[in-house]
């Protein structure tokens, strides 16, 4: 028999499966297709738990909306950390624990005080759809995809893009809009036409030209967020879409982008996940000997990865 716990999480499932197909769906077609009574509750529940993040928004490579990112090793990350969340250019930083120590991406280049391992703009972001499976079929299905790769029959599929050459129309309104609904599309529109002073119709045009000028991001988490252990993980890699593959089977909704010629992960592990555990028939079932598996086989050229400590995140 099903346990609240599970039902619960089922039902979560449910709503982020129409959240990412539509991020904009009206509450009652929700209720129509779900049969919830009070979506307005479920939603709260979803997001305050963390089982869903999202859908946020985050501007594309564009040469006039760029993000610059910086890996480094700072001397004293404490310091580093905190001087760096009170930085106006700063919309984002995180102490690392591995191949470096710190990580900020700004809105505009910046001096770094540190031995810099990495830095450039940022391509668009990359968010697959989260499969519906355990961790376990997750690390059966991204082993037997290493073991079937052949580089004859890859084909890139450019998920990650970049745009650095080109611009798109983005001005002040566009910039407050932006702010605004950074991190929940779903907010009313009222409050920016009556507080921001933007009209009905330049906010309408923002939302019809959104997936031209911003990547959308609905994340799941069926364990919630804060069960999860954040590792980024940087590959060198000829066979990036494949990796990108690889590692969309997780069911902790993984997010990519690339940094000069590197792939960048963001994935989310419980615990017992990051051992290096083999089972007796040899089944890989953690994650440390599937990337050696990698590295074996020559997909990946080199790797280094580096657990998320505290993290920060602006509304710029």
């Amino acid at each position: 028999m099903e346990s609240a716990l599970e039902k619960k999480k089922r039902k979560f499932r449910a709503l982020y499966e129409l959240l990412f197909a539509n991020y904009r769906i009206l509450n009652y077609r929700i209720s129509e297709k779900l049969g919830f009574r009070a979506v307005s509750k479920v939603l709260e529940e979803a997001h305050k738990y963390q089982y869903i993040i999202g859908p946020e928004t985050r501007k594309c490579s564009h040469g006039n909306t760029l993000e610059y990112i910086y890996f480094f090793t700072a001397e004293e990350p404490d310091i580093t950390y905190m001087e760096y969340r009170e930085d106006p250019r700063v919309i984002y930083n995180a102490q690392l624990y591995g191949f470096c120590n710190s990580l900020v991406i700004s809105k505009e280049e910046i001096e770094i005080e540190g031995e810099i391992l990495l830095k450039g703009p940022r391509s668009d972001y990359y968010i697959p759809f989260t499969p519906d499976h355990s961790f376990e079929c997750a690390l059966q299905n991204m082993q037997k995809k290493i073991q079937h790769f052949s580089p004859h029959d890859y084909t890139p599929r450019e998920f990650i893009k970049t745009h650095w050459n080109e611009t798109v129309k983005w001005d002040e309104d566009d910039e407050k809009i932006y702010r605004f609904l950074k991190y929940d599309l779903r907010k009313k529109k009222g409050s920016l036409i009556k507080n921001q002073h933007i009209s009905k119709e330049k906010i309408n045009y923002w939302f019809e030209t959104l997936d031209k000028r911003c990547t959308i991001h609905t994340s799941f988490y069926p364990e919630t967020l804060t069960k999860y252990q954040s590792y980024l993980s940087v590959f060198d890699t000829e066979y990036e879409d494949f990796v990108i593959e690889v590692f969309s089977e997780l069911p902790a909704s993984p997010s990519f982008f690339k940094v000069q010629d590197k792939l960048i992960l963001i994935a989310y592990y419980p615990g017992k996940f990051m051992n290096d555990v083999y089972t007796q028939t040899s089944e890989i079932l953690s994650i440390p000997p599937l990337e050696v598996e990698l590295l074996t086989e020559g997909i990946v050229k080199k790797k280094q990865r580096a657990m998320v400590g505290r993290s920060w995140k602006k509304d710029l």
